[in-house]
């Protein structure tokens, strides 16, 4: 693996971590919270992993993820243990400019969801106006019963095929 490649793949995990824990970070931050400290978190708290926390508290969570990558570099086969490591410093690097830049990154593309949804929204207005509750359903179609006499329909098959076998 190239050298940028380890940056790319570090920046790319980086922005995967902001955006769970932009979703579900509050309430795992919560939970460690609760694991980690005797006082409770306050209830008002817009604390994540990532969101409202200073240099020092993005560092670990980069840290720990680039300790798993470079172990798993080392468990599938790489035993230079320099390139292991460049590899681990570049990731880390990759994943803290991902942390410092998602925020950029939601701040422009938020708006463009906003006017999907929006737009979402119509149609979903449109389609209910279109469908009322007074269209006549489809007339049931009913398949024809079988009669019981077969002789007077055209007779049973069988009866045909023996008239002309015998001929």
């Amino acid at each position: 693996m190239e050298a940028y490649v380890a940056l790319i793949i570090g920046y790319g995990i980086g922005l995967l971590f902001a955006f769970f824990d932009r979703k579900r970070g509050k309430f795992w931050y919560r939970a460690w919270y609760k694991l980690t400290n005797k006082d409770p978190l306050a209830e008002d708290s817009e604390l994540t992993f990532l969101i409202n926390q200073p240099f020092s508290a993005r560092l670990v969570p980069a840290v720990l993820i680039s300790l798993v990558a470079g172990f798993l570099f080392w468990v599938t086969g790489d035993l230079n243990i320099l390139l292991i490591l460049l590899y681990v410093a570049l990731m880390f690097i990759g994943m803290m400019l991902s942390f410092y830049t998602f925020p950029f990154f939601v701040k422009r593309v938020q708006p463009q969801l906003g006017k999907i949804k929006e737009t979402i929204e119509k149609i979903d207005s449109i389609e209910a106006s279109i469908k009322t509750d007074d269209q006549p359903e489809p007339e049931k179609i009913e398949p024809e019963k079988p009669s019981e006499n077969k002789d007077e329909e055209g007779g049973d098959w069988r009866k045909g095929v023996q008239d002309f076998l015998d001929k």
